[in-house]
């Protein structure tokens, strides 16, 4: 419904209407996550150039867009071109945000990413390091965005160091654990339940690299965790059920945007 909803509007009206170029990002966005990287990537570059022509080359929503254009090339295997608009748009970007902010270090976390896809893992580890410890020094160590940047640090550090990569996975696996039995402890049911399906993507990163003997006992008290969470008697008895219809419910990757700086996604 939100792919037709916005395919009809972005199809009319002016190309300079806040609400047009809204809907053109958000249909990009829901493209990507149906693996329409083509089409998205199309949309993005002309929201893109959009931008540079109407509201300048200096100004900060030019560098998000830039940003989205890089990640859409990322996912058609134009890796190479995709990290060099990159680190163009995060230069830009450090010119008017704050080194901590919640846009520069996602778009950072970004270009890890693509460093990690041409297998330069040293330097992807490096940035990661950075963004992960600025990060850390902005919202504290159990932040959602925190844990997520960790686990993608995790990943980066598998093809150097295994054992440094699963100690900080299991890390994260347990501030995770801590927190869904927190929410089950002080939210109603319904909010425990939402709480959970945010951490979803996170648990299945985390479980699905449970590779060790070691790492056994977290990934099924994480799964347990999840499954039980919004139960008033903590007891379920199928709790692998409950994931599985989590699974089905939860977001893909794309998320909403809207146009001001500081809700749109960058990649």
């Amino acid at each position: 419904a939100r792919f037709g909803g916005a395919e009809r509007f972005a199809a009319r009206g002016e190309a300079s209407d806040p609400d047009l170029i809204s809907a053109r990002i958000n249909l990009s966005t829901v493209l990507s996550t149906l693996g329409e990287y083509d089409r998205a990537l199309e949309i993005d570059e002309q929201v893109w150039a959009f931008r540079r022509d109407t509201l300048g080359p200096e100004h900060p929503l030019v560098a998000v867009s830039q940003m989205r254009v890089a990640g859409d090339l990322a996912k058609v295997g134009a890796t190479e071109r995709a990290l060099e608009l990159a680190r163009e748009a995060v230069e830009a970007m450090r010119q008017t945000q704050a080194d901590d902010s919640l846009l520069l270090l996602r778009a950072e976390t970004a270009v890890s990413e693509m460093l990690a896809m041409l297998e330069r893992s040293g330097e992807a580890v490096e940035l990661q390091h950075s963004v992960v410890a600025r990060w850390v020094g902005r919202a504290g160590e159990d932040d959602e965005y925190v844990l997520n940047a960790k686990a993608q640090l995790a990943g980066f550090l598998d093809d150097t160091d295994a054992s440094a990569s699963r100690a900080l996975l299991r890390e994260v696996g347990a501030a995770v654990a801590r927190k869904l039995d927190a929410s089950n402890r002080v939210l109603s049911p319904r909010e425990a339940e939402l709480h959970a399906l945010a951490w979803g993507r996170l648990i299945d990163t985390i479980v699905a690299r449970c590779n060790e003997p070691g790492d056994a006992t977290l990934c099924f008290e994480l799964v347990e965790a999840e499954g039980l969470v919004g139960e008033p008697d903590h007891r379920m008895a199928h709790p692998g059920a409950a994931r599985r219809g989590q699974r089905r419910r939860r977001q893909g990757p794309g998320q909403a945007d809207a146009a001001d700086l500081g809700a749109e996604s960058v990649v």
